[in-house]
């Protein structure tokens, strides 16, 4: 009698695959996984946590008696997708992998996949998203058409803990004559429902199929520059129907910038507990606190930066 061959599982969350992402190629994930690569590691931690006997803070006692100190909060944002545990953690996962009875090298495997693939996926869908918009313009993808060199990113959070959108001023400077257009690329955080919408000195002009999780909306600037010719404009990032509270307002610096200003406001009777400036070595690692925060007497928090590294920079918050 032969053997019933088994169903291929996704590489990133081991789920059997039903859905082809790339019926020209291989199949090795899911369509969900290969639309929102950062899932993949709290997948394989959820499902462990789930098939365990133990508490989270069970889970963490047995992780202190191992030597490693990880506190349930920990566990659960691990295990929601909040943030990846730091590339020094290694040995604290396999530790995990032990206690919740997980093959060697799981949980490894998939904070490899999370931190690797979930940047590259997301790097080659906005590569193609420009080369989609260059050849709609007539221009070159690699061509700098405009460095911007300010920033002001002011974020309102509301009485659900979520982000409810972000008012964003840039000025930029022209590096040709003609320019006219700008391209805001995102992608849609915890499930959230985004939209891009012009609120001073542009209007919203194509809007492209998202890739991979990657959404892209050129804004028509309202006359052309010239060469060298500086430019301040203003638009609107709107959220709506996220599944997640947020914990943090961050942004990928360029090269170039010479002034970043972040705040974030908060409801009068909602505030966080805890306030901090992050830095992210990419996009999916976990953040490293550098300073702590405070909020002004408008319940906003601020975030200043002159000349900023290139990378990613921001302001977390824990509610509890």
């Amino acid at each position: 009698m032969t053997p019933e061959a088994r169903s291929p599982s996704c590489r990133g969350c081991r789920i059997a695959l039903q859905d082809v992402h790339d019926p020209g190629g291989p199949q090795e994930y899911c369509k969900e996984c290969a639309e929102q690569p950062e899932r993949w590691f709290s997948t394989r931690l959820a499902r462990g946590i789930e098939q365990s006997p133990l508490s989270l803070r069970k889970i963490s006692d047995e992780m202190g008696r191992a030597g490693y100190h990880i506190g349930h909060a920990t566990l659960s944002d691990w295990r929601k997708g909040r943030y990846l545990p730091r590339a020094s953690s290694a040995a604290h996962l396999r530790a995990l992998e032990r206690i919740l009875h997980l093959p060697d090298g799981e949980l490894a495997l998939g904070m490899a996949l999370d931190a690797g693939m979930g940047q590259r996926v997301r790097d080659e869908a906005a590569a193609k998203l420009r080369r989609r918009i260059a050849r709609i313009q007539g221009t070159s993808p690699e061509e700098e058409r405009l460095i911007t060199t300010e920033i002001r990113d002011y974020s309102r959070v509301g009485k659900d803990r979520r982000q409810v959108d972000r008012v964003i001023g840039q000025r930029v400077v022209a590096q040709r004559d003609q320019v006219d257009r700008y391209l805001v690329l995102y992608t849609d955080e915890g499930g959230s429902q985004t939209s891009v919408d012009a609120v001073s000195e542009c209007r919203r002009g194509l809007v492209l199929p998202p890739l991979d999780g990657v959404h892209a909306v050129e804004l028509v600037l309202d006359k052309p520059l010239a060469k060298g010719e500086i430019y301040d404009f203003t638009f609107r990032i709107s959220y709506g129907g996220g599944d997640k509270e947020d914990l943090m307002h961050r942004r990928w610096l360029p090269a170039g910038l010479e002034k970043l200003e972040l705040r974030v406001e908060f409801p009068w009777d909602m505030r966080p507990r805890r306030l901090s400036t992050s830095t992210w070595l990419h996009t999916d690692a976990p953040p490293e606190d550098v300073a702590e925060l405070w909020l002004s007497h408008r319940d906003t928090a601020k975030l200043r930066l002159t000349d900023p590294a290139v990378g990613t920079h921001g302001i977390r918050w824990n509610w509890n």
